[in-house]
């Protein structure tokens, strides 16, 4: 079953451990403001998608093994969705685990963890899961589905084997706030997460929104976070909850 992918990055520092292949797959469930990837939606004129044989991915995936081996890297999967995609990925991600490549998913967390758990969890190292927005109302507004789903599955992901990372998009005003910081860390805490990141806002996804003929929400910043608030976020997981961040 091919595979829609609208970019690859080969040699990434910055999607999990190591030296990643990135493989950017097409389709998401949810409609955030501020996706850094708004092309990964629908149909773009920012990119064009691919369809990749499982077998052309091995391939192109297999090319840095080397680099994979030596500073602990692997393959991650991202979006959009990535987890849309399950039925699809099986074979891949077993050949690939098979051939001691680690594999990571980059995750919203709203997909059918029942099938993931069964197609790709035993094959599946690391999850970099985001979490946007406690509050269930907040949520549906700024991503267009409810939360419920995205909680639930955490909750009984945590209790198996797979490395979870936490990852928290600061938006400014909408998830970069005290109440929401302090609800995050509240409900890892509650599951026994420890691992997170911050992840500064990118306010390119408004010119992103624009090239594809839409309208960016006037909730968003045309600015980044200055240092300070980024700072000031990084303060309330670690003080409020003694929390430890991924370095």
């Amino acid at each position: 079953m091919p595979l829609p992918v609208f970019d690859v990055v080969r040699g990434s520092f910055l999607d999990g451990e190591g030296i990643r292949t990135v493989i950017f797959l097409q389709g998401c469930p949810l409609k955030c403001l501020w996706c850094h990837n708004p092309e990964s939606q629908s149909s773009s004129p920012l990119r064009k998608i691919r369809y990749y044989t499982t077998d052309e991915l091995h391939e192109l995936i297999l090319r840095d093994k080397s680099y994979y081996q030596v500073s602990n890297g692997g393959v991650t999967f991202s979006g959009g969705e990535p987890l849309l995609h399950i039925q699809a990925l099986k074979d891949l991600v077993k050949a690939l685990w098979e051939d001691g490549v680690s594999v990571a998913f980059d995750t919203s967390g709203y997909f059918d963890c029942e099938a993931f758990e069964r197609d790709l969890l035993p094959h599946t190292r690391d999850l970099l899961y985001d979490l946007k927005i406690m509050d269930v109302s907040a949520h549906r507004q700024a991503t267009g589905q409810n939360n419920d789903v995205i909680l639930q599955n955490l909750r009984r992901l945590a209790e198996t084997s797979v490395h979870i990372r936490i990852r928290i998009p600061l938006i400014p005003g909408i998830t970069a706030t005290n109440e929401n910081l302090r609800a995050i860390a509240q409900f890892m805490k509650s599951l026994g997460l420890r691992n997170y990141d911050l992840i500064p806002y990118n306010p390119s996804c408004i010119d992103k929104l624009k090239k594809m003929g839409l309208t960016p929400d006037s909730s968003l910043p045309e600015q980044p976070m200055s240092r300070a608030e980024e700072l000031q976020c990084k303060e309330i997981m670690d003080h409020e909850f003694s929390l430890t961040p991924c370095r």
